[in-house]
């Protein structure tokens, strides 16, 4: 790396600091260095964004906070076991194009992250403390990385040993609740498919009250609760989850498919709970 791109690299590594900051500067001086004549990658798009002089980042840091911690914490899950397989890179990559639509320069930046990130000497229990730090007080946010992390996971259709323990800490270092990682394992697929085929009436009546029983998950309730208990959260919950709401949070936009997804969810979580009680 270049006297100039480590320069580069370390001031705005230094703006977020902790980990994140660590692996965004040597991210950043990499790329720097890699191509010094193209201004649109994606650090340049984030300086300008972020503010100017010294002033605070605002929203420009919690976006670039989010993405950072996406691909950090994605690379340290990848590389558990110190090595990064050829299926977990395409995994990855996949996400980047397909699900993201990053454009092939901003998925090279965000696998130099994900690369930096994956040998760097810290934990991925200090990412995702960083990361709680840095959202604790906007669960939406915490809602979203975990949502990533567990369907990332799940890409390949089989949930490993190690990516389950992965997914635990995370959980647990983003004080996230046991009951909701279940319900996003379950929502990517992961539970035990019997009797494919010549379902009975009574398979039926279990499935029905599974997808209830999940969508007063989604809304936080229970059936016990009265309706007016359940309208109001509800109501909460999409206001909570507006996709405008999520983006003024410093969600990037790139990662907007999740927020949008999330408020589907809520609305016919509550359509079913209305149907099933008969409102």
């Amino acid at each position: 790396m270049s006297v100039k791109g480590k320069v580069i690299g370390g001031i705005l590594g230094s703006m977020l600091g902790g980990p994140f900051g660590a692996v965004l500067g040597v991210a950043i001086g990499h790329t720097f260095d890699h191509d010094k004549n193209k201004q649109e990658d994606r650090e340049y798009q984030y300086m300008q964004s972020a503010g100017q002089q010294g002033h605070s980042f605002g929203l420009g840091q919690a976006q670039m906070t989010f993405f950072v911690a996406t691909f950090s914490m994605l690379g340290k899950m990848a590389n558990a076991d110190g090595n990064i397989s050829d299926t977990e890179r395409r995994t990855v990559q996949f996400f980047m194009s397909q699900d993201l639509r990053l454009s092939v320069q901003d998925q090279d930046f965000a696998m130099r992250i994900f690369d930096t990130a994956a040998v760097s000497g810290e934990s991925f229990e200090k990412f995702a403390e960083q990361f709680y730090q840095s959202f604790y007080g906007d669960p939406q946010m915490i809602e979203m990385m975990m949502d990533i992390l567990v369907r990332v996971a799940m890409a390949d259709g089989v949930l490993s040993d190690k990516e389950n323990q992965f997914i635990a800490k995370a959980a647990m270092c983003m004080r996230y609740p046991a009951g909701n990682v279940e319900y996003l394992k379950t929502k990517y697929g992961y539970q035990q498919r019997s009797q494919q085929s010549g379902y009975s009436s009574g398979a039926s009546a279990r499935s029905d009250a599974g997808s209830l029983a999940a969508a007063y998950s989604i809304l936080g309730c229970s059936s016990s609760d009265s309706d007016e208990d359940i309208k109001a959260k509800y109501k909460k919950l999409i206001k909570e989850y507006h996709p405008d709401v999520i983006a003024s949070k410093g969600l990037p936009e790139e990662f907007m498919k999740f927020a949008t997804e999330k408020f589907d969810q809520i609305q016919k979580a509550y359509e079913a709970i209305k149907k099933a009680r008969g409102l």
